[in-house]
């Protein structure tokens, strides 16, 4: 189509990024509805991608490092067989905040368009630190997996083999592995230019993804079919044991929750091919096909941004100590208010 004038002289909306596009001359469909089509998808990221979940990440990271100040306050007041349950659940926090953080930090770097964003350096960083955060968080998820079975099917071993000593140093070498693997997958990751924080490129982190869904699953699923068992031969099981499977199950469905988010739309996208949003005539070209992409990212990161706000309400409602501890401050303040 030979354009003679604007691009988008004959359009009755304008906009202020048409500048970016005035190159694309080759245009064979009508460029008024192209334009069109590339504001809605800066709309749709900006809010789903960006705003959104920037605000609920937020909301997690103040809500994580309410939950992590109170496990250190546990973790310094408790005996040592209850103590060394929250072990992973520092580590589970800490994690927390940090992918988040990272979550805000990238989003913000592609909403705002900040000079250093096709930085190799800066997506290196990002993405070690993204994948160690998450490979961490994912090693916790298994940890308390694994204790809360051992602690119900095998409790003479929880009590006397799994102490406080044996959880630090096996929460240290989560650590440890994390950063092995995400320092090579982050650089790997920074090379391919990824374009949103929840990714899945590399077969590995597929592979512990869903070795760690499947391990919270085998586990939720091994306590529920011993708890009913007991049940159907009459006897009792203790609070602590009802508590401690809603958590694992409540935290197994957070999990499968973000499998989905994570492997999903990274299929879905693959399908339709490697878009992103820029000043790229191509892109402006397909403005029309890159809509369903620009739909399938915003929500990856938005349904992703709540399932690490709903981890630690789990914490609160599912833990008899950090509830038991919450429930105390609420009262201290309803009585200090009360006092004036």
């Amino acid at each position: 189509m030979t354009q003679i004038g604007g691009l988008f002289d004959n359009c009755t909306t304008h906009f202020s990024f048409e500048k970016d596009y005035e190159q694309c001359v080759n245009v064979t469909k009508n460029p008024c509805q192209l334009i069109k089509d590339i504001s809605i998808s800066h709309s749709i990221r900006l809010w789903m991608g960006f705003y959104i979940p920037s605000v609920i990440c937020f909301l997690a990271i103040l809500v994580d490092i309410y939950c992590l100040v109170i496990t250190i306050f546990l973790l310094r007041s408790l005996n040592q067989q209850t103590r060394k349950r929250y072990v992973f659940v520092l580590v589970r926090l800490s994690s927390a905040i940090l992918v988040a953080i990272c979550i805000i930090l990238v989003q913000s770097t592609n909403a705002l368009d900040a000079p250093f964003q096709d930085s190799y350096t800066y997506y290196a960083i990002f993405f070690v630190v993204y994948d160690f955060s998450i490979f961490s968080l994912l090693g916790s998820f298994t940890g308390v997996a694994v204790i809360t079975y051992f602690g119900v099917m095998r409790p003479l071993f929880y009590r006397d083999r799994l102490t406080p000593k044996v959880m630090y140093w096996v929460a240290a070498g989560i650590c440890i592995v994390s950063a092995c693997i995400s320092i090579p997958i982050g650089l790997f990751q920074a090379a391919d230019s990824a374009d949103g924080p929840i990714r899945c490129d590399i077969s590995i982190s597929c592979v512990i993804l869903i070795g760690a869904t499947s391990t919270l699953l085998f586990v939720t699923i091994s306590l529920y079919w011993h708890n009913y068992k007991s049940k159907k031969m009459g006897n009792l099981t203790s609070s602590a044991s009802d508590h401690g499977r809603a958590r694992l199950a409540w935290t197994t469905a957070v999990l499968i929750i973000l499998s989905c988010v994570e492997l999903i739309p990274t299929g879905l996208l693959l399908a339709y091919g490697k878009l992103s949003i820029s000043d790229d005539c191509d892109n402006f070209y397909r403005a029309n096909e890159l809509l369903v992409p620009t739909i399938i990212s915003s929500l990856e990161t938005f349904i992703g941004s709540i399932t690490f706000l709903l981890d630690p309400f789990i914490n609160f409602f599912f833990d008899r100590h950090i509830s038991k501890h919450i429930s105390n401050q609420i009262k201290s303040i309803k009585n200090n208010d009360g006092s004036y």
